[in-house]
């Protein structure tokens, strides 16, 4: 009947539409997965700096960042948006009782330990 009307669209917009439901759907998928991958690889860096924290750092910063009373810095407390200042703080060293580390632990070995420390050694 002529009260009954649907709405045509040509094959060709048809088709459009069809291709951009996928490409979106394929986006998501890759984003997803990308976002995944970097999930993971945070988790690597934070489990490799957490090794390397008690390797090097927790007789005088404590266990899990808890000071054992030292007089050491609580890294805990460490600003996250200040990663340069920790990196200038591990190679160079800060008096009076910070040694450099430069030499000892590798750039990539600072960014794990930069990245288990903004954890709050959780």
């Amino acid at each position: 009947s002529a009260a009954v009307r649907q709405c045509a669209r040509p094959k060709g917009a048809l088709l459009s539409m069809h291709r951009n439901i996928v490409a979106a759907l394929a986006l998501a998928l890759v984003t997803s997965a990308r976002t995944t991958s970097a999930q993971q690889s945070d988790n690597a860096a934070i489990e490799k700096g957490r090794d390397l924290y008690e390797q090097h750092c927790m007789t005088c910063h404590g266990s899990n960042m808890v000071s054992p009373g030292t007089a050491s810095y609580d890294l805990r407390r460490f600003p996250k948006d200040q990663q340069p200042r920790f990196l200038k703080s591990v190679t160079e060293g800060k008096a009076p009782g910070m040694p450099a580390w430069r030499g000892v632990v590798s750039p990539e070995e600072v960014a794990q330990l930069w990245a288990y420390v903004i954890t709050g050694g959780k």
